[in-house]
């Protein structure tokens, strides 16, 4: 976990996110519409590790992956979602992870 004070850091984490959903952006621009369902599950997934690997450093605190998404790795794409639905313990932190 980082130091919750240190902006510098999470600024540099926050550039190496963007660039990892820029490419997931371009990625899926070139795709036809029936490969991008298909991949829209591994890329909730990715987009699910991004938020919980800089919550996890901005707080100690994980999320937990729930609703659709949660069906849909269970199921290994037998069910189709387009959204993240996750619930964590860092709730007073979350506000202040939305404003960075």
């Amino acid at each position: 976990m980082y130091n919750k004070g240190d902006r510098e850091v999470q600024h540099v984490c926050l550039e190496k996110y963007t660039k990892i959903i820029e490419e997931m952006y371009n990625e899926q621009e070139s795709e036809s519409m029936d490969v991008k369902v298909a991949n829209s599950g591994i890329r909730n997934i990715r987009m699910a590790a991004i938020i919980n690997d800089y919550l996890q450093r901005i707080s100690g605190s994980e999320i937990i992956v729930t609703g659709g998404l949660s069906i849909e790795f269970y199921t290994r794409g037998g069910y189709n979602t387009q959204d993240i639905d996750f619930i964590t313990p860092a709730e007073k932190n979350w506000r202040r992870f939305w404003k960075i």
